[in-house]
């Protein structure tokens, strides 16, 4: 665990002070890192901290694939109650300016669902009614392009495919 957290703080002091371009990450052993002491839930937090950043997004690339995450670091119970329509909004904000970052001048965003076949009109789930679909029409209205809530085994698929630059 000390290891770890001596890498993550030398990251992001060579970040800092411009002697690397980027820092990447792999997974840590949050037991580890919290037993040697870090105050953070993992990496992304630690990073934020460090750096002074005021927010932090996680992101996975798979091809030319972004991934984001509207929760992290909590189990699905916490997630499904820690969703609610603002949250999801600023989780799409937050990733539409990440894949500005990354050059998408005009990103296309997908808001993969949270039940099995995106909750089936409320048969297996509401989130998407109650929360999801609200947050996208609302980005939708401030002249975002996005799509969703799609289901799970789907989206992923479609993205990969070039559909969309990014899957939150």
């Amino acid at each position: 665990g000390r290891a770890a957290v001596a890498a993550i703080e030398r990251a992001a002091s060579l970040a800092l002070a411009g002697r690397v371009d980027a820092v990447v990450t792999a997974p840590i052993n949050k037991e580890a890192i919290w037993a040697a002491g870090a105050g953070q839930l993992g990496h992304t937090e630690m990073l934020a901290d460090l750096t002074g950043a005021g927010r932090s997004t996680t992101m996975f690339l798979v091809h030319d694939l972004k991934i984001f995450f509207a929760t992290r670091h909590m189990s699905l119970r916490r997630a499904l109650d820690a969703i609610d329509v603002p949250s999801q909004r600023k989780s799409i904000a937050e990733s539409l300016e990440t894949l500005r970052v990354f050059g998408h001048d005009r990103p296309r965003l997908a808001v993969a669902a949270i039940n099995p076949h995106g909750g089936e009109n409320g048969n297996f789930g509401d989130e998407e009614i109650r929360v999801l679909a609200p947050a996208v029409e609302a980005a939708r209205g401030d002249g975002a392009d996005i799509a969703g809530p799609i289901p799970a085994d789907s989206v992923f698929y479609q993205g990969l495919e070039g559909r969309y630059d990014g899957v939150l």
